[in-house]
């Protein structure tokens, strides 16, 4: 998967309607060659990255970015990085900022719920100023005394990352660039 992450739509937030702007964030196919993805696929990706920009509304109009037809083009690449060709509303549009910001937010959100499946995870919460990140109970848990408990206790990662029974957490300083660190650490952690 691709982690690289680039906003030109930030930077291009005051053009022209007209003028597409692209968000990109990594999670369908590129036009002009087929799709090493499996066709069933692409459809999901494509049905879950459609349903999630349905959920960015304009601040300024009560409708949301995709009925108002400010997505020109989702396309997924084979390694399921998307590329979003969007627009604003009008030429000065006072979301010029905020609206780009959305989607890209959105997208490391979905980042985040795709390689914490792949990882297994159950769950990500935050909690006393660290990122836990929970696996399912087994069944052994309920059957097995502390010590066995204890046994099972995942091996820490280093770098602020301590593993305990069905879990991590994660420390991050308040200067580390967090988002892209937890990434890292749900990689690890679906490459096994």
């Amino acid at each position: 998967m691709s982690d690289e992450t680039t906003n030109p739509a930030v930077a291009a937030a005051a053009e022209a309607p007209g003028d597409a702007s692209t968000a990109e964030a990594t999670l369908a196919p590129a036009e002009a060659k087929p799709s090493a993805l499996p066709p069933e696929e692409i459809e999901r990706l494509t049905g879950e990255i459609i349903n999630a920009l349905k959920t960015v509304y304009d601040p300024e109009i009560p409708a949301d970015i995709y009925e108002l037809g400010l997505i020109y083009r989702v396309d997924i690449e084979d390694d399921r990085a998307v590329k979003v060709d969007m627009t604003l509303t009008t030429p000065n549009c006072p979301s010029a900022q905020e609206l780009p910001e959305m989607v890209e937010n959105l997208f490391y959100q979905m980042r985040v719920k795709l390689r914490a499946e792949q990882a297994g995870l159950s769950a990500i919460n935050w909690e006393s100023g660290q990122v836990v990140l929970r696996y399912p109970p087994s069944s052994e848990d309920t059957r097995s005394s502390p010590l066995e408990k204890e046994a099972r206790r995942l091996p820490d990662l280093g770098s602020g990352i301590r593993g305990g029974k069905n879990a991590y957490w994660a420390s991050f300083g308040k200067d580390d660039d967090w988002q892209e660190k937890l990434l890292e650490v749900l990689d690890r952690l679906a490459k096994g």
